[in-house]
């Protein structure tokens, strides 16, 4: 019955990917050099636009446009998730240039379960119908949101990654302040943080990492930073602490929102055009644990299937936002 309640919850706000009515529902609005799905505005009528714009918002958009938080339940892979609290780094790469730019991140797979093993394949339908309505005429390929399990790229044989980015940089006022407050702080004022009990653990001096090189990387952006929790829920509507990612969230069946955003890169070094997407999670409520949930050290996994990421993300809230 709860995984029944939750399906009907899901299709009640109007942007479960397996229901074809949220196509009316949906524009794609442009922020900067992004462009992201938003709720479509009763002022936006087909008949206004050509048949190619009919989902895309007029330039500029209003201000304070909602972005749409797409939904649907999905499992969260076995083999392909990098949700954890450093997101396996191990040291700078070409789209993550410091530690405070990883995003955590994970592959989605169909569920084995009814009903939501015959939604899955609508999901990725649609999702497919998402990113067909903003690509770039004559541009080659899509890219960092959809993957595939096989070389056809038929449109059923596919799954979708999503990811969270996990710091936030301070502002000046912010860091001066943080400065301050370490330099006054008594021997007590230390202690009573280090106890702080449960609203600690999400506080970027007592988070988590799993290696050397991730635990040195956050010791550098500690006075710069703060973190910014993953937003996913327990069976007990709880936070998920953010040592427990990977036992909690790795295999599990979840609910899953997210916001969807869209790049046109163009020709680079004879290289053809590429339109590239991210998801980037908005929440996540697990639906069922994973069938191991033994508490541990996230696998060393290989580096594979990373998000290509040109810009940054779009905040999950308004439009205006930087």
């Amino acid at each position: 019955m709860q995984l029944i309640a939750a399906r009907r919850n899901m299709i009640n706000t109007g942007f479960y990917l397996s229901d074809d009515s949220f196509h009316d529902e949906v524009a794609w609005a442009q922020e900067g050099h992004a462009t992201c799905l938003s709720i479509k505005p009763e002022t936006l009528d087909a008949d206004d636009t050509s048949d190619g714009d009919s989902l895309k918002y007029p330039s500029p958009p209003p201000e304070g446009i909602d972005v749409v938080p797409i939904c649907a339940v999905v499992k969260i892979s076995d083999n392909d998730s990098w949700l954890t609290a450093d997101a396996g780094y191990h040291g700078p790469l070409q789209i993550w240039k410091d530690f405070s730019d990883v995003k955590a991140s994970c592959a989605t797979e169909q569920p084995g379960m009814a009903p939501f093993k015959d939604d899955y394949p609508i999901v990725v339908k649609n999702l497919h119908w998402l990113l067909d309505t903003v690509a770039t005429p004559k541009f080659s390929g899509k890219k960092g949101l959809l993957i595939w399990s096989s070389d056809t790229e038929a449109n059923l044989d596919a799954h979708f990654k999503v990811h969270h980015k996990l710091f936030e940089q301070l502002d000046h006022d912010e860091v001066v302040e943080h400065s301050v407050h370490e330099n006054n702080a008594t021997e007590e004022d230390k202690n009573n943080t280090e106890l702080n009990g449960e609203s600690s653990v999400f506080a970027i001096q007592n988070w988590p990492t799993f290696h050397d090189v991730a635990a040195s990387a956050l010791d550098a952006i500690k006075d710069t930073h703060q973190v910014l929790p993953l937003p996913a829920y327990g069976m007990d509507g709880k936070l998920i602490e953010p040592q427990m990612y990977c036992c909690h969230l790795q295999g599990a069946l979840v609910e899953l929102y997210f916001a969807l955003s869209h790049w046109a890169i163009g020709k680079r070094c004879g290289s053809p055009g590429n339109d590239v997407y991210a998801a980037d999670i908005v929440m996540i409520c697990v639906l069922a644990l994973p069938c191991s949930t033994t508490a541990g050290t996230p696998k060393k996994w290989k580096v594979a299937n990373l998000y290509v990421d040109p810009s940054s993300s779009p905040k999950n809230s308004k439009l205006c936002h930087t």
